[in-house]
């Protein structure tokens, strides 16, 4: 059974950095991750689509897809803190809570 701490929390707090976000900020984020996606392709190679879309709609995530997942949601809450200037967000609980291990399904309700 897979429990969900880690990534709902990632999740929650992504959600909660993108609602004030200007579509400037957002839009910055946006170049940042291309950027950080681009260095790895150049680095590591091409990944499918196809691969990496049914890894994302399996059932359940393994360890590999979801420590990729999560990996790439600190990213993104990263980009957000960087960006927006919202540097609080490392010092709340849901940061905290997100430091922890968990696996679930990339369908999860995270607003809740």
């Amino acid at each position: 059974m897979q429990d969900a701490p880690a990534w709902i929390a990632h999740a929650r707090l992504a959600d909660e950095r993108i609602e004030p976000a200007t579509k400037t900020q957002l839009a910055d984020v946006a170049r940042l991750l291309a950027l950080n996606i681009g260095d790895d392709h150049q680095r590591y190679g091409d990944v499918p689509r196809e691969i990496l879309l049914k890894k994302i709609r399996a059932e359940q995530l393994d360890e590999e897809t979801f420590a990729l997942l999560c990996a790439g949601m600190r990213n993104l809450v990263s980009a957000l803190v960087e960006l927006t200037g919202r540097t609080d967000a490392l010092q709340e609980p849901a940061m905290r809570e997100a430091r922890g291990s968990g696996r679930t399904l990339l369908s999860s309700d995270t607003r809740n």
